[in-house]
């Protein structure tokens, strides 16, 4: 009878053991609150926008120098600031009023030489001046 209620006591004690693991486990999750705050959201389609924001430096592939020709005031630009623009271009128009005065006072003055020079070959042959007059 001792190996009877051996047997019968094992039995019961692995019933209680059983009894008390599912209670406990029973207990503690409806002590818990059921479990860890879930945050749930509503899947929608939207436009995916890549953006890159970096620092860097940017250097030209060939690099030109502009000047002018002459020397005057700017009368009109003829491009964009970062506007392409190609060898020989046109870029800017400078005022030539000064250089077109200049222009017209040398083509006078050559006039004039050319002028006097005639009369005074002429007077030269006729013997009323010198070769020496004339070369002052």
């Amino acid at each position: 009878m001792n190996s009877e209620l051996r047997v019968h006591w094992r039995y019961w004690l692995g019933a209680l053991v059983l009894i008390e693991l599912l209670g406990g486990s029973a207990w503690a999750q409806g002590k818990g609150g059921g479990g860890m705050p879930v945050i749930a959201a509503t899947v929608a389609t939207r436009e995916l926008v890549d953006q890159l924001k970096a620092i860097g430096t940017l250097e030209a592939e060939a690099a030109a120098e502009i000047r002018p020709e002459v020397v005057g005031i700017v009368r009109e630009i003829d491009f964009k600031e970062g506007q392409r623009v190609e060898q020989g271009e046109v870029l800017a128009i400078i005022d030539d009023s000064v250089y077109q005065s200049e222009l017209a006072k040398a083509k006078a003055e050559y006039e004039l030489a050319r002028v006097s020079s005639r009369r005074n070959e002429a007077l030269r042959r006729t013997g009323v001046t010198s070769a020496q007059q004339i070369d002052e």
